[in-house]
């Protein structure tokens, strides 16, 4: 194992470094694009894989309880469970992960946020699309009552996404195999985040321990801007913003500790 440092790191020109961001964002874009396929068929291509979780979840909640576990449309109640999920999970990858990058990458933050922006803006652009579907294809309540709230809370999981993707950048540079195994928990931590029941229905010593899962939170946030009367019980706003609070300092934090130094084999 090597240590690297940043290269002529210290006393750089401002305007040299204010270059150097500028030629990061552009190589950075391109490549996105370029990962998007640079079509329209490429950036709808983002919103194929929730979708297909969404029609996933809406058959599994039809086949337990044969009706919407709260609300009139069954596709709603999913939408809303499984879009804030996907945005943290997204968000978190995309800034935590840089498949088939140098590894020697892994020490530019700034990179990780930009990727963070990116793929937030993606998965805006995909619950965007699935909500407009909803709305004028079966049901007007696919539009939030409560918009405001709506807009605040997906900034806010896209804010915890990125806090944990950055702490997640950390753990990958002493244990690459971590980001294989992290998607992997995503998947279990969708089916423990209510996206397919309404948590409060749930016996309450289940409900006491699902109540430590952050996400429960989110999603129970996010519905209440479509559902102002959805049973939020077990809601803390509090709790959720005190864990994206600290998701951002760990993750900067650490961040700010391997900056100059990486460890590379």
């Amino acid at each position: 194992m090597v240590a690297i440092t940043r290269p002529h790191s210290q006393g750089r020109h401002p305007f040299a470094a204010r270059v150097q961001m500028t030629q990061v964002w552009r190589a950075l874009l391109l490549r996105e694009l370029s990962e998007s396929s640079e079509t329209a068929l490429g950036l709808l291509g983002q919103f194929v894989e929730p979708a297909i979780m969404i029609l996933a979840v809406t058959l599994m909640a039809y086949l337990i309880e044969r009706h919407p576990p709260f609300g009139s449309s069954m596709l709603l109640f999913s939408t809303t469970g499984v879009m804030p999920v996907f945005l943290f999970v997204f968000v978190s990858k995309h800034a935590g992960f840089f498949f088939g990058m140098p590894s020697s990458i892994y020490r530019d933050s700034e990179m990780a946020i930009i990727r963070g922006i990116f793929g937030f803006l993606k998965m805006t652009f995909a619950g965007i699309v699935l909500i407009a579907l909803l709305y004028f294809w079966q049901t007007p309540d696919a539009c939030p009552q409560n918009f405001g709230l709506a807009v605040g809370v997906w900034i806010l999981i896209a804010l915890c996404g990125l806090g944990v993707g950055l702490a997640n950048r950390t753990i990958a540079v002493i244990f690459p195999t971590w980001e294989y195994i992290y998607p992997g928990i995503t998947r279990v931590w969708l089916h423990l985040s209510g996206v397919y029941y309404v948590v409060d229905n749930l016996p309450i010593y289940i409900r006491n321990y699902l109540a430590w899962n952050p996400l429960i939170h989110a999603v129970t946030w996010f519905r209440l801007a479509f559902y102002p009367r959805y049973p939020h019980y077990v809601f803390s706003e509090g709790y959720f913003l005190g864990f994206v609070f600290v998701a951002l300092v760990v993750g900067v934090s650490l961040q700010l500790r391997i900056r100059d130094r990486i460890i590379v084999k």
